[in-house]
């Protein structure tokens, strides 16, 4: 969980994740693919989305029944999965549902802090009852 989360602060930190969209654009530019972007885009989403899917399941798999003394932070790590994957999504021009406001609040900003404090507050609980 640390690593993970040590990689993404990296990452928001470099935002490399643009970094590496720039660089797959002049890519497709240079080579000419750059028309078939639209499907190439749904297949890295889809691709990224079952990745993660199955990292937590061969997670929850390998980790058997302790997952249920840390639902809190499993609800973290989920809410923050599916972050990672509307922010990929947006980068590729499928903000539709990110950027609507909700209590004057973007949906993005809310399920990145939500999903964030959702794994302190989490860990901080299993702490308590060692």
């Amino acid at each position: 969980m640390a690593v993970f989360l040590f990689l993404l602060c990296i990452n928001k930190q470099l935002d490399l994740q643009s970094w590496l969209t720039q660089t797959i654009k002049d890519s497709a530019l240079a080579h000419g693919w750059y028309e078939h972007r639209r499907s190439l885009q749904a297949a890295f989403i889809a691709i990224l989305g079952l990745g993660m899917m199955f990292t937590l399941v061969v997670l929850r798999i390998f980790l058997a029944n302790s997952w249920r003394q840390h639902k809190l932070t499993w609800v973290g790590i989920v809410l923050l999965c599916t972050f990672i994957l509307m922010r990929a999504a947006s980068f590729h021009h499928l903000d539709l549902f990110i950027n609507h406001h909700i209590l004057g609040f973007r949906v993005n900003v809310m399920l990145e802090i939500g999903a964030i404090l959702l794994i302190i507050l989490g860990s901080l609980n299993n702490k308590k009852r060692m």
